[in-house]
């Protein structure tokens, strides 16, 4: 087959996935149009946060978000808006059952001064979870030289709008504990594939204080971690479960899982670049679906997509389920923070009735 004929059927390819990212798009449900409440996340003094993470801390919810250092632009560009060494930060707000803000702090990162290993500019993306008894949080860590030396020339030169350089990008995945909005000691965990950039790992819940995390969805790929060691890099084992999921392809991690019906339920996305077949939508449109996973991590069913309240960049960063209700925190063009809650039965109705987690799932 000649050069020709390659670049031919490439293209050819790419028409038809992006057909097909627009039939996927067009069926999406709007979960907004069935949500029991939404509510807004603000902290004065604040001028953004975006993607939050949430976990129930009884009576209420502890939420922790992102405090980014730029804003997205129309056309892509970055308006820096806040440039420091440690690039974006976290907040940590406390809410009552009912989603009404008590109080918010700052957390105390880990500082790369302290930790020489630590990705230099920032950490992003906090998502809570517990192992064990223990809270805990992860971020992707960054280390993006030529965007940060292109913020900061922005910054002092040009009105502060440029237009990111991610090409010497290096992410990794950071663990800490945390007691109150202290994050503890880090830990980095290195990619187990020899990547330069990892992130969208989704925190498995376990008793026993090992942390897992869901690496990959197909082939679904399961992260074990040793963290007993005394240095700063974790040891990571991959492993693949039998069977793959084509309805999951190209999907990347969004919510840590949390337990369901016997099983774990997790918030997976896919984010359609350049989608032009959608008038007025941008660059980007985020989808998001469902995913119950058996406890053996085996079985795997997949509900249809859904959006959350428009076309565009939408990011769910946190999943909580209690007594029959659903909460999921997102971000909104990376610009905002929202709580959402719909009813379990709303959840369940996303996917096909044959592929329905029931109640045999459920553990007695």
């Amino acid at each position: 087959m000649t050069a020709a004929h390659h670049r031919l059927l490439s293209g050819v390819r790419r028409i038809g996935l992006a057909v097909k990212d627009a039939v996927s798009a067009m069926r999406s449900r709007r979960i907004s149009r069935q949500s029991r409440c939404t509510v807004t996340l603000e902290a004065p003094d604040l001028p953004r946060i975006t993607n939050p993470t949430m976990i129930r801390e009884a009576p209420g919810w502890v939420i922790a978000a992102r405090v980014p250092w730029y804003e997205m632009l129309p056309d892509g560009s970055y308006r820096v808006s806040r440039l420091a060494a440690d690039g974006s930060a976290t907040v940590m707000m406390r809410l009552t059952d009912g989603l009404d803000i008590t109080d918010w702090t700052m957390v105390t990162e880990p500082d790369p001064r302290a930790y020489p290993d630590l990705p230099p500019h920032g950490l992003e993306d906090p998502r809570l979870f517990r192992s064990g008894d223990q809270l805990r949080i992860s971020w992707v860590g960054l280390d993006a030289p030529s965007t940060f030396r292109a913020a900061q020339h922005a910054r002092e030169n040009s009105g502060s709008v440029f237009f990111p350089d991610w090409a010497d990008a290096r992410t990794a995945v950071i663990v800490a504990d945390l007691d109150g909005s202290k994050a503890g000691v880090p830990t980095i965990l290195p990619s187990p594939l020899g990547n330069a950039r990892e992130k969208n790992w989704m925190p498995l819940p376990n008793d026993t204080g090992q942390l897992r995390f869901i690496y990959r969805l197909d082939p679904f790929e399961v992260a074990t971690v040793d963290d007993s060691s005394d240095h700063s890099f974790a040891d990571v084992r991959l492993d693949r479960a039998p069977g793959r999921s084509r309805k999951l392809e190209r999907w990347s991690g969004s919510s840590p899982a949390v337990r369901f019906r016997g099983g774990y339920l997790c918030v997976a996305h896919r984010a359609l670049r350049e989608f032009a077949l959608i008038p007025l939508v941008g660059r980007s449109v985020y989808l998001h679906r469902f995913v119950w996973v058996s406890e053996d991590l085996r079985e795997r069913r997949v509900s249809r997509t859904f959006r959350f309240d428009s076309w565009g960049i939408e990011f769910c960063s946190g999943l909580a389920v209690e007594a029959g209700r659903v909460l999921m925190s997102y971000g909104m063009g990376d610009r905002t923070a929202h709580v959402t809650e719909v009813a379990e039965d709303t959840v369940l109705a996303l996917f096909p009735r044959h592929a329905r987690p029931t109640s045999e799932h459920s553990t007695t």
